[in-house]
């Protein structure tokens, strides 16, 4: 069988052809924050009738930008007091069309322990080829200062598509963080 996709409908389900091999997926409906045109089939989007498979994250995904803010300041790396809002930004660009789950993370690094998730966004994507779109992520409070709790250094942001990691540094000095401290 040649690379042509195929889709029949099976009492509920789909089965797919094509690629080289079958794929039987269970519909699990649509989720409230998807487009009413978009419906999620385990890990695959269902738009307008057509399936699309997840897109190859490094080839369809690109994160053009990245940054972080509290009501004082924005960028790649700020202090914020305990206590403060944090509001989470993206902008993405998908040069061949990115149909998919982007997964944020934002974690604590904690010194000599596991990396830990304070909170995790899972955000739809339906990009056509040369989209670009701004994504306000969310937001959390950070309840602990990184100056004097005793392992946490920062709080910090991973991000995946597909499951594929897009960013994720190991760096604590370069990547995205948010320290914090107790305000007078």
């Amino acid at each position: 069988m040649d690379n042509k996709l195929v889709v029949l409908v099976v009492i509920g389900a789909i089965l797919l052809a094509g690629g080289g091999g079958y794929y039987y997926l269970t519909a699990s409906g649509t989720g409230p924050s998807l487009p009413s045109n978009l419906m999620l089939v385990d890990g695959y989007f269902v738009a307008n009738g057509l399936v699309h498979p997840p897109s190859s994250p490094e080839m369809s995904l690109k994160i053009m930008n990245a940054y972080v803010c509290n009501f004082q300041e924005c960028g790649g790396q700020i202090y914020s007091p305990v206590g403060s809002k944090i509001f989470i930004n993206l902008d993405i660009y998908s040069p061949t069309g990115a149909y998919g789950v982007l997964t944020i993370y934002v974690k604590k690094d904690l010194e000599a322990m596991p990396d830990e998730v304070v909170v995790k966004y899972d955000i739809p994507i339906n990009l056509d080829p040369s989209d670009s779109k701004p994504i306000h992520v969310g937001d959390f409070t950070p309840h602990e200062s990184t100056e004097d709790t005793f392992g946490l250094r920062e709080y910090f942001i991973t991000i995946y598509f597909n499951g594929y990691p897009l960013y994720d540094p190991k760096d604590p000095n370069s990547r995205i963080w948010i320290r914090t401290y107790y305000s007078q």
